[in-house]
């Protein structure tokens, strides 16, 4: 862990072997937490 960071939580997804290789190509655990920090919240009516 590293000082001053938020704390994370492990999760799991399923993910076909091709799926698996691009989320490492593309950055892995940082990059999908980048995107989730940037994404919109969805519309909740």
């Amino acid at each position: 862990m590293v000082a001053g960071a938020p704390a994370t939580s492990p999760v799991t997804i399923k993910l076909t072997e091709e799926q698996k290789a691009k989320l490492q190509r593309l950055g892995g655990a940082p990059w999908v937490r980048d995107r989730i920090d940037k994404a919109k919240e969805p519309n909740r009516e």
